[in-house]
């Protein structure tokens, strides 16, 4: 018997944080989520950003907006990594948009932005839709290239805006905007990403476990585990994972029918001591949890 077939689960369920279907709607992300559609659904409002510490699930949040939008409404063009120099980024621009990649030998940046505007005019805004572009790990972004994007937004036609632009990045992202006071008035909607609440992480948990396919009501993960996860993690979706992923591996080893507390702690434990601490940290925790 498997690790799967032995908690009744089709997928594994704690496979990084990127898939849309294991999407968790917590009161951070289901707002993030909320306020970025409601930025590309206006068509007006130019620039929006995201920020958030790492592992905190910017880029599924992302994912799920792009996957909202109304392909007869909207053309998407996606970046995962944005640090490219303007006319690179014009170059991958203009290949999303037309569909393979194009031969842009010699052409100058005047050449490159007039072929790029002319694609949006005739591909998306003359049927009707309008172009959202997401850029993420923007902090990695020179400030140059940061200002020639800006000047996209100026993009327009019959006094309608062609483009929508959501730049996502970490906290660090929003020293840059505070920098570039041509940048930072041109947002109109920002949004920084917190970490899970404790409440929500045990939810969080269960979510992917009922995505991956888990139908029984009794719990995988006992209410100490749960803590200790998120006592370990702090609410980041992205260690989270990690330390489910192992512990579920670990109760499977032990043909447990639950991950328990002690799991998890030793666990916690291993991974301390990966990266060098040698002091059974987790467990000294979860000993002093439960006299």
């Amino acid at each position: 018997m498997s690790c799967l077939s032995h908690f009744g689960l089709r997928e594994r369920p704690f496979e990084g944080n990127t898939n849309v279907r294991f999407f968790y709607v917590s009161q951070g992300h289901g707002e993030a989520l909320a306020r970025l559609r409601y930025l590309v659904r206006d068509r007006n409002m130019g620039i929006g950003v995201l920020t958030g510490e790492i592992g905190s699930g910017k880029t599924i949040t992302r994912n799920v907006l792009e996957k909202m939008l109304d392909t007869a409404a909207f053309r998407v063009i996606s970046l995962e990594s944005s640090n490219l120099p303007f006319v690179h980024l014009l170059a991958e621009f203009i290949r999303q948009l037309e569909g393979h990649p194009p031969d842009l030998t010699g052409l100058t940046k005047y050449e490159l932005l007039f072929r790029f505007r002319k694609l949006v005019l005739d591909r998306v805004h003359l049927k009707g839709r309008h172009l959202a572009v997401f850029l993420d790990e923007v902090q990695q972004m020179h400030p140059r290239t940061l200002d020639e994007l800006k000047n996209l937004t100026n993009l327009s036609g019959g006094g309608e805006n062609l483009l929508t632009m959501i730049l996502v990045g970490q906290p660090e992202f929003r020293d840059v905007l505070n920098a570039m006071p041509q940048l930072d008035q041109r947002v109109s909607l920002r949004f920084h990403l917190n970490f899970l609440a404790g409440d929500e992480v045990g939810r969080y948990i269960e979510h992917r476990l009922r995505m991956a396919g888990r139908r029984s009501a009794d719990p995988v993960f006992e209410p100490e585990a749960m803590d200790l996860v998120y006592r370990e993690s702090q609410g980041i979706p992205r260690l989270v994972n990690r330390i489910c992923k192992l512990s579920l591996d670990q109760a499977y080893s032990l043909q447990a029918g639950a991950v328990s507390g002690d799991v998890v702690a030793g666990i916690i434990d291993d991974l301390h001591l990966q990266k060098g601490d040698c002091r059974e940290v987790s467990r000294r925790k979860w000993h002093s949890s439960v006299q």
